[in-house]
């Protein structure tokens, strides 16, 4: 043979084996990308089935809990409820409750509360009395302004 043949035959060959690695590429490609398909396609059933199992569990939670169909109206409610409760244990330790009868500084005048205030937001608050003072007139006070009557 030839060193001609040799080299052509050579060519050929490593031709050929080229092919042959381009041709498993171009399959494994394909085979992969059926299988990427088929996996999303499960994907897509299996979440399809979740949902309706969740579903299914939100109506039998609802149909089951007797006490969260009762509850379910008032829970937009939540957050004034909670205020409420924190204004209460608020209220509980102030030194003055409504009715009692206090003086007000610096005049010294009697006077009776008549609504306690408190307000603020997550960063700052304050409390203040209202007193109904003799003859009708209201005034609001901090309470370091009142102290007992003499």
């Amino acid at each position: 043979m030839s060193n001609r043949a040799k080299v052509i035959l050579y060519s050929l060959l490593g031709i050929g084996i080229f092919a042959i690695v381009i041709l498993m590429y171009s399959r494994k490609e394909r085979i992969l990308e059926g299988e990427r398909n088929g996996l999303e396609q499960k994907i897509r059933q299996l979440s399809s089935e979740l949902d309706a199992l969740r579903k299914s569990e939100r109506r039998f939670v609802y149909k089951s809990d007797s006490l969260g169909r009762v509850l379910d109206p008032i829970m937009q409610y939540e957050a004034l409820i909670r205020a409420n409760q924190h204004r209460d244990e608020a209220y509980l330790a102030m030194p003055w409750r409504y009715g009692d009868r206090v003086t007000v500084l610096p005049d010294s005048v009697g006077g009776i509360v008549s609504e306690v205030i408190l307000g603020g937001n997550p960063w700052s608050y304050y409390v203040r009395y209202k007193v109904l003072l003799k003859g009708g007139k209201s005034i609001e006070a901090y309470p370091n302004q009142l102290s007992a009557p003499q």
